[in-house]
């Protein structure tokens, strides 16, 4: 089964983002999802498919269910994946592959969290430790997520020759674009001190 030209994404819509005390991760996810209805023209009924993600702040271990009566929902195919930081691209993938088998004509993939105001700092902490599945790790000396990163950047860097500077543009570029979006988080950049600055763009 080939997924090439079996699927397109028809509309999107991304919900509030920042501190939302009056807001759930459940109501995040219905925001993003009407307006994602809204820009492709569709309603509710139109929708026999549905992706959700997992929730850290949401007492729900099967989201997809859930939002399904919160928006009244009805689809004949329905799942909650976990892929870490990946979901969303994993969940666009099953969705395309969902298409292509015929098991739905067209899914809704959505996913919303309220961890700025649905969490403190050390409940998120809390939360991923036991979530990547090492929290006698984690707990006494604290993510390792980060450190798993680094040591990945460290041998592609090795192989390849890549710079710390050339790793740092990315960073760079990403968070510019990022706060030329009307709905960033941050909008606020700032140069690095004279002395330390290699590229003038860099933000801190």
């Amino acid at each position: 089964m080939t997924l090439r030209n079996s699927a397109a994404i028809v509309g999107i819509g991304e919900s509030d983002i920042g501190k939302m005390p009056h807001m759930t991760g459940l109501g995040l996810n219905a925001q993003a999802a009407k307006r994602a209805l809204d820009d492709a023209g569709l309603r509710p009924s139109d929708i026999d498919g549905l992706l959700t993600a997992y929730s850290m702040t949401e007492p729900y271990f099967m989201l997809g269910t859930v939002l399904c009566e919160y928006l009244g929902l009805q689809p004949s195919y329905c799942a909650s994946l976990v892929a870490g930081g990946a979901t969303p691209a994993v969940m666009l993938g099953h969705a395309a592959a969902a298409i292509a088998a015929g098991q739905a004509s067209t899914v809704l993939v959505v996913t919303g969290e309220n961890r700025a105001t649905g969490q403190t700092r050390d409940q998120a902490v809390a939360a991923l430790a036991t979530a990547v599945g090492h929290p006698y790790f984690e707990y006494p000396y604290g993510p390792i997520d980060s450190r798993c990163y680094a040591m990945i950047a460290r041998r592609y860097m090795h192989e390849h020759g890549t710079t710390r500077e050339q790793l740092a543009q990315v960073a760079v570029t990403t968070r510019r674009h990022a706060c030329l979006h009307p709905n960033s988080h941050m909008k606020t950049r700032s140069r690095a001190p004279r002395s330390s600055r290699r590229n003038p763009s860099l933000i801190r």
